[in-house]
Formats: C-alpha cells, sequence, structure tokens
C-alpha cells in the first residue's frame, strides 16, 4: 500500500483557503473523515479497466446505453461513504491491451512525451472519487461536496 495516499493530501488541503465559490472546507473534510478506504493492488487495478469498458461497444467507443443502464442499477455502494484508490499506470495498460489506445482520458505528460508514464518513484495513484450512497434507492449516486 502506498505510504501517502490521495486521500490524506486531500484532507490536509482543506485546512487551506477554501476554493472560489465555497465559504468552508468543512463538508468535504467531513465526507473525507467519513469515508471507507478502500486501494486496489495493481492486479484489481488492471481489472478496473475491464470494468470500467464494459458498457462500450466493440470496435468503438460507442457508449451500449443497454449495457450503460445494466451497469447504473447494479452499482452498489459498501458503504455511505466509499474511497477508492487505484494505480492508473496498471489501468492504462489494460485500458490499451483492450482498446489499442487509451479512450478514456488525457494521459499525462512525463519528459515532454504525451502518455509516458514514469514509473520511478512518484506514485500513479488516482481516486475514483468520494461517492456517496443513495439515502433511499440502493444505488451508487454522486453527490458534489
Amino acid at each position: 500500500m502506498a505510504d501517502n495516499l490521495l486521500i490524506d493530501d486531500l484532507y490536509k488541503m482543506t485546512f487551506d483557503k477554501p476554493v472560489a465559490g465555497r465559504k468552508s472546507n468543512k463538508l468535504v473534510r467531513q465526507a473525507l473523515v467519513a469515508a471507507r478506504r478502500f486501494v486496489l493492488d495493481e492486479a484489481m487495478s488492471s481489472f478496473l479497466a475491464d470494468v470500467a469498458f464494459a458498457v462500450l461497444k466493440k470496435g468503438s467507443d460507442a457508449v451500449s446505453l443497454k449495457s450503460l443502464d445494466v451497469a447504473r442499477r447494479s452499482a452498489r455502494l459498501p458503504h455511505d461513504v466509499t474511497w477508492i484508490e487505484f494505480d492508473v499506470a496498471k489501468f492504462d495498460t489494460r485500458e490499451i491491451e483492450l482498446w489499442g489506445e487509451r479512450i478514456n482520458y488525457d494521459p499525462p505528460e512525463v519528459g515532454g512525451v504525451r502518455g509516458q508514464h514514469d514509473h520511478g518513484e512518484e506514485s500513479h495513484r488516482c481516486a475514483l472519487a468520494c461517492a456517496c450512497r443513495h439515502p433511499s434507492i440502493s444505488c451508487a449516486a454522486h453527490t458534489p461536496l
């Protein structure tokens, strides 16, 4: 497990001046404290790409709306607030194996080369989000903090 988790860094930042448009970081801090934390290992970070792209049609980056609806209805968060960190380099490697390229997001630029990961000392962790379980429907819901 990484010594320095993203959630810990974000928590420390909530004591800084709030971002524009916010009076306080208190709600964000409370959500981070309440979150059940999960850190995916390399194998699970790789498998996450399989799960993430299961709703796409093969040979296309078009979303299968039927698959997306099934995924949405099947999503179940294990806790009221869930934080999941993963190894983005392993995710990206599997994404390329599945699709031949990155279709998910703009990859990082390392050493002036777009899409390259520096596998040195710097961690390549990402967090899915701080997601809050819907209070009355047993499916995942995104609640902006």
